[in-house]
């Protein structure tokens, strides 16, 4: 009961918890989950451009924001 009366006396408080939480648990299934899916895709992306070089530099340069240029070098 001394819960429910902290909820209603602190609401703003109670939701900044809530917010924390979930942004960590956010963050932890994006580096669980997300993280070594999208690693071999990188690579696999890299590996693709990289047999298609004159194309790729054409990309890099013109089609392509600086940190996708970035990843298809790394």
């Amino acid at each position: 009961h001394a819960e429910v009366y902290y909820e209603c006396k602190e609401p703003f408080m109670y939701l900044k918890c809530l917010w924390v939480r979930s942004k960590c648990i956010a963050a932890t299934w994006l580096e669980k989950v997300v993280t070594p899916l999208i690693k071999p895709a990188i690579k696999g992306f890299a590996a693709a451009s990289a047999v298609l070089k004159p194309k790729r530099l054409k990309v890099d340069r013109y089609g392509m924001s600086e940190p996708m240029s970035y990843y298809l070098i790394d």
